[in-house]
C-alpha cells in the first residue's frame, strides 16, 4: 500500500505592506535615477563644466555616505514609519525646489550641491529605515525571498530610471525630469501612507 505524498507546501506570499514598500521603492529609484541624469545635464545648460557635474554628484553621494550608519542608528531607536516619511518629504522637498530653480533659469552651483546633499541625507536616513521596515513586513521563512526581490527589483529600477530619464531629457528640460521626481518621491510617500 502506497501512501499519497502530501502536497509540497509553497511559502506564504508577503504580505500588502511589503508589496506597498516595493512599489513604493521602485517608483522612487525610477525617478531617482532619472533625476541623476538630469541634475548632470542641468549643470551643463547652466554653463559648467565636467568638473562641476562631479561636485553636484559628489554632494550628492558624500552626505549619503556620512551619515548612513546615523540613519541605521535612529531607524533602530525611532518609529521607522516616521523616519521614513521625513526623509521622503525631505527628498521631495529638495527636488521640487531643484526643479523650480533650473526651470526659473539660471541655478548656482552652490544652490544645485546643497540641493542634492539635502537629497543624499534623506536617502541616507530613508535606507536603513525602509530595509528594516520591509524586513518586519514578511515572516522569517520569507525574508531571504523577499529581500532578493526587493532588492532585484530597485536595482531594475535604477536602470530603467536612468534610461528613462535619459530619454525624457531628449525632450524636455532637465527641469521637468527633476520635478518628475519630486513628484514620484510624492506618490510613494502616498503609498507609503497606506501602510498598516
Amino acid at each position: 500500500m502506497t501512501v499519497a505524498s502530501a502536497p509540497a507546501s509553497r511559502p506564504p506570499r508577503p504580505g500588502r505592506n511589503y508589496r506597498l514598500l516595493t512599489a513604493a521603492a521602485i517608483i522612487t529609484g525610477l525617478g531617482t535615477h532619472g533625476a541623476l541624469i538630469a541634475a548632470a545635464f542641468a549643470v551643463l545648460e547652466a554653463g559648467g563644466d565636467g568638473g562641476d557635474v562631479g561636485l553636484v554628484a559628489a554632494a550628492r553621494a558624500a552626505p549619503l555616505v556620512l551619515f548612513l550608519l546615523i540613519g541605521g542608528a535612529i531607524a533602530d531607536r525611532l518609529p521607522r514609519h516616521r523616519v521614513m516619511v521625513a526623509a521622503n518629504a525631505l527628498n521631495c522637498l529638495s527636488q521640487a525646489a531643484f526643479a523650480w530653480l533650473v526651470l526659473a533659469g539660471d541655478p548656482r552651483l552652490w544652490q544645485m550641491m546643497l540641493l542634492t546633499a539635502l537629497c543624499g541625507t534623506g536617502q541616507a536616513f530613508f535606507n536603513p529605515a525602509a530595509e528594516g521596515m520591509l524586513m518586519s513586513s514578511v515572516g522569517r521563512e520569507q525574508a531571504s525571498r523577499a529581500f532578493a526581490l526587493f532588492r532585484m527589483s530597485t536595482q531594475g529600477a535604477a536602470i530603467g530610471g536612468a534610461a528613462l530619464g535619459g530619454a525624457m531629457i531628449a525632450a524636455m528640460d532637465p527641469g521637468w525630469v527633476l520635478a518628475v521626481d519630486a513628484t514620484a518621491f510624492a506618490v510613494a510617500g502616498a503609498l507609503r501612507g497606506f501602510l498598516d
